[in-house]
């Protein structure tokens, strides 16, 4: 399976200078097409397809917010993804999801993993929060979210996007966005199965996810669980000095996951498992000779408790604890293994001052620690990584505030967080919004300051010895119009400008991390949604310009473009329900073309749009009140640019998925999907 993504120089690793010289790599689209599930679904599930418009836009969430209010008064620039969009999309994974959402591009970075791109910048990085069933999943090395291979869709429930700032209410992970993920629980009443065969360039990749859940009483519970083989693509990979290999041969990827959940009342305990091992021949960009192992492993657990003594008060204290074991490398030249482990403890209060007041807030403290394992990879010596240590740990040490008012004229939104790192120091950042829905309009004027808190490894690698959080300043402004009940649009303009940006650079013989002085961007994303009672569609567009930049290593030829960013994205969906229980389903992605840095003069190149299709068809059950039905998909993704050529090409395949359910009562769904 192919990504769309372009080679960005931020290796996490210690040797090798970056290569220099920068080249237009040209333009990347993707497109799913297929017929989807419609009339013939079960009864609950058959009302989320045939929500209206209207209906859709009264949909409450609570991502930016203290308490649940609908996208259009949510004091943020928010995304949401529903489970019927989700399902009728034909994504197989959050990458996928994430193509269908303005601003956001992709890029990969070293040991071939692919992560995001934000209105113009590197947001892989500690930049971009990745928050499931409310765990934080960012691994804590260096901050990273994997998004290749991982989350697969037919899990997911709703993906609730924060496109602008988040460290006010969540922390130093949340600088440029945050995306959360509710899987699939006990409200299933039921269970589900799928399995997906895809068929590329002579080889077979499949994919197996389950789950259950249900309540007794004041029990609920849940388990979600997927396996799989995959491999990126079917083309070679070319470097910038010409040498290659066979993606098809060497980037098998064998990703796992385990979700379970279980609770009494307002007790609530989780257990998330992820692991994406994979085979990589990239390494910082140059082809190598052999295969390198990455591993990317994480355990996370939570424990929460919802007391309310008054009825106007809300305490929820949790405890959690995670292991990451990613950035793991192992090679037969050696092997580069650090394990980091976080226990954390958080109280959260909200109080209902009045029926038009509120007020959140509460505290946080993490201890992660580092510890070596093997750096032979590097030839470092046995408990010497840390500053001649085996290990270290820091104290992270977090409280926060949000206030939220109501008035005839508008709603107004004020918080703020003050978050100390024993060794980077600390940060407050604020934020202020004013929301206003009437009618058929809504408008929201939103200042943020946010911050990313040096993760362990680049604190390890500080080039002068030190690194301080990073600060980041974002002004937007959106309006939006419902023109009727079919027909709804809004527009937002934003102005990000990051201070002391951490950015990965090479001086002399070594490598590592520095504070840099400043980048900046600017912008305009806007999105039409349409629906109909046979038809739904929505197009969207999102651009960004270079107001200033101060690293040379993200500089490019046009002043106005940023290292492997492009300035332009449209995406457009369209799903046609033309007969009882068909549909007809199609998604297209364009991106315009990006720059990426040469290993000598700089030249141009462009490759073609490339895109993935879906078909699918569902016919009723008449046992468990249930829906389902074959899917058969192609697929045509875009390729991974090379850094001087547009080799390799756009991979193609075919594939077929089985979904398949049971739930006891008729007002939920069994699907099959093939």
């Amino acid at each position: 399976m192919d990504t769309d993504s372009s080679s960005i120089q931020r290796p996490p690793r210690e040797r090798g200078a970056l290569p220099r010289g920068s080249a237009r790599i040209g333009a990347r689209a993707g497109f799913l097409a297929g017929l989807a599930v419609a009339g013939s679904l079960a009864a609950g599930d058959d009302t989320l397809v045939q929500l209206s418009l209207q209906e859709l836009m009264q949909v409450k969430v609570a991502v930016a917010s203290n308490k649940e209010r609908t996208v259009r008064e949510e004091p943020g620039v928010i995304t949401l993804l529903t489970e019927s969009e989700i399902r009728s999309s034909g994504a197989r994974n959050l990458l996928d999801l994430l193509a269908q959402v303005p601003g956001f591009s992709f890029g990969q970075d070293v040991q071939g993993a692919i992560g995001p791109m934000f209105r113009g910048m590197w947001a892989y990085e500690g930049k971009t929060l990745l928050i499931v069933d409310g765990v934080e999943m960012n691994e804590a090395s260096f901050g990273t979210i994997q998004l290749e291979h991982r989350l697969p869709a037919d899990i997911v429930k709703q993906v609730e996007i924060i496109r602008g700032p988040g460290s006010a209410m969540y922390g130093g992970s949340a600088e440029l966005a945050v995306i959360r993920v509710t899987t699939k629980g006990a409200e299933q009443q039921g269970g589900f199965g799928t399995a997906t065969l895809a068929y590329s360039g002579g080889r077979l990749e499949h994919d197996y996810t389950a789950g259950y859940g249900a309540t007794r009483g004041l029990w609920h519970y849940s388990v979600n669980g997927s396996f799989g083989e995959e491999f990126r693509s079917s083309r070679t990979y070319v470097d910038t000095t010409g040498l290659s290999y066979s993606l098809r041969r060497d980037s098998d990827a064998q990703p796992r996951s385990a979700n379970v959940n279980l609770g009494y009342g307002d007790l609530d305990f989780r257990l998330l498992y992820e692991s994406i091992p994979y085979e990589n021949r990239v390494d910082l960009g140059p082809v190598i000779p052999g295969i390198e192992r990455v591993t990317f492993d994480t355990i996370a657990s939570s424990l929460s408790y919802r007391l309310k003594p008054t009825s106007w008060l809300t305490l929820t204290p949790h405890a959690g604890y995670s292991v990451f074991r990613t950035w793991q490398v192992r090679t037969d030249n050696g092997n580069d293994l650090i394990d980091v482990r976080r226990p954390e403890a958080a109280l959260d209060a909200r109080m209902e001052l009045s029926d038009t007041a509120n007020v959140m807030s509460g505290v946080e403290y993490r201890r992660p620690t580092g510890q070596q394992k093997d750096e032979s990879y590097y030839g470092i010596a046995p408990g010497a990584f840390f500053n001649g240590r085996p290990s270290v740990t820091y104290d992270i040490l977090s409280v926060y505030s949000q206030y939220e008012q109501e008035t005839r004229w508008a709603n107004f939104t004020v918080g703020g967080r003050y978050e100390h790192h024993s060794v980077a120091g600390g940060a407050f950042v604020p934020r202020f919004a004013v929301t206003r829905a009437w009618e058929r309009w809504h408008v929201k004027a939103l200042y943020s300051e946010a911050f990313r808190t040096p993760d362990i490894r680049v604190i390890a690698q500080a080039l002068n010895g030190a690194v301080k959080p990073e600060h980041t300043t974002t002004y937007e402004l959106e309006v939006g119009h419902r023109f009727s009940e079919h027909l709804a649009w809004n527009a937002n303009v934003f102005y990000t400008r990051l201070r002391d940006p951490l950015v990965y650079t090479v001086v002399g013989p070594n490598d590592g991390y520095l504070n840099y002085d400043h980048v900046a961007t600017y912008g305009l994303e806007t999105e039409l949604r349409a629906s109909w009672k046979e038809w739904d569609g929505s197009f969207s567009y999102s651009t960004y310009l270079v107001d200033k930049s101060s690293i040379d290593q993200y500089a490019t030829p046009d002043h106005n473009a940023l290292l492997g960013a492009p300035n332009h994205k449209v995406a457009a969906s369209s799903l046609w329900r033309f007969a009882p229980g068909w549909s007809w389903n199609l998604n297209t992605t364009l991106y315009t073309e990006r720059y990426a840095y040469l290993g000598g003069p700089a030249c141009s190149g462009s490759s073609p749009p490339s895109g993935w299709s879906t078909a699918t068809s569902t016919t009723r059950s008449k046992r468990c009140g249930s829906a389902w039905g074959p899917t058969i998909f192609s697929t045509r993704r875009a390729g991974i640019p090379s850094p001087t050529t547009d080799r390799p090409r756009p991979s193609r395949g075919w594939g077929v998925r089985f979904l398949s359910g049971c739930a006891p009562s008729s007002d939920l769904p069994r699907r099959v999907d093939l």
